[in-house]
């Protein structure tokens, strides 16, 4: 059995930001270009049932037809890549935005099983774009009191194939794509990772708080960074002169856009993300040496 308790949210926040006690260790990305059609065993009316029950029509030829990466496959393998370079990972966490096409297998029940140490796993969804920045905030709070050798696995996936009917105004994945940073707890006296999240931001509230966002940033660290800003992130000129360079995700992506291009950059580094359907705001800054 695992309790929890309440977030400790108020002690380390100040203004807009949030202090996390972590730091970036290591990362590792995948692009996967799918097995091939999923064997039916069942899965069919299983998906014919659930979307019915919503009011949406099913595609059973795309599941047919579909190349597909289950999330399982795709989480154990960036999870074997960053198990090479930090070795063990005590805790995992996923963010997703799409639901996993291939319902038969849980891939967080599967990587306590498969992961050695049997790590504990959660997953967090229905947050859109953002769901990756509450995943880390949760991974920093189990690592705020863990010893120096802790590891949290921070995943993030996109899956393309969704055999049901989708409202035009939805974004999908154009891939199946999965991104995977092991976090450390930071060491005395070294900065950790700069974390805001705001709901209740409207597309017209958006562009001046991200300003007001990577002011405080500037002013907290006393340093230019790289900003790397998701499609529908809010990027004004305002913002674009408080950076050193500002990096667009192009169209693709879904969530991982941000996190992948990330992994490929060292030193002061800022992400943006804007769900201009959940109205959710989240910027974070960190300074990795890969």
């Amino acid at each position: 059995m695992f309790t929890t308790v309440a977030p400790r949210l108020a002690a380390d926040r100040a203004g807009l930001l949030r202090e996390l006690p972590v730091r970036p260790a290591a990362a590792a990305a995948r692009t996967f270009p799918g097995h091939g059609p999923i064997e039916d065993d069942g899965l069919d009316r299983y998906l014919s049932d659930m979307v019915t029950g919503y009011g949406r029509s099913y595609d059973r030829e795309l599941l047919a037809r579909a190349q597909v990466t289950s999330y399982t496959t795709m989480a154990s393998t960036v999870v074997a890549e960053l198990a090479l370079r930090v070795g063990g990972l005590q805790r995992i966490v996923l963010a997703f935005a799409t639901p996993d096409i291939d319902s038969r297998a849980s891939a967080g029940c599967y990587l306590v099983e498969a992961v050695p140490g049997r790590p504990t796993v959660f997953c967090v969804s229905d947050q859109g774009v953002t769901a990756p920045f509450t995943a880390l905030r949760l991974a920093a709070d189990h690592l705020r009191d863990a010893g120096p050798d802790a590891r949290t696995g921070l995943l993030v996936l996109d899956q393309r194939n969704v055999p049901w009917e989708v409202d035009g105004s939805e974004r999908l994945p154009a891939e199946d794509v999965a991104v995977a940073y092991a976090l450390r707890p930071t060491e005395p006296g070294e900065a950790g990772v700069l974390l805001a999240q705001r709901t209740k931001v409207s597309p017209a509230q958006a562009p001046a708080l991200l300003v007001e966002i990577l002011h405080e940033i500037s002013d907290r660290t006393q340093r230019r960074f790289d900003l790397i800003a998701g499609l529908d992130a809010p990027v004004t000129p305002e913002a674009t002169l408080l950076a050193e360079r500002v990096h667009r995700v192009a169209p693709g992506p879904l969530c991982t856009g941000i996190w992948a291009a990330a992994g490929e950059l060292a030193g002061p580094t800022v992400l943006a993300e804007y769900d201009p359907r959940l109205r959710y705001l989240c910027v974070l800054a960190w300074d990795p040496a890969w």
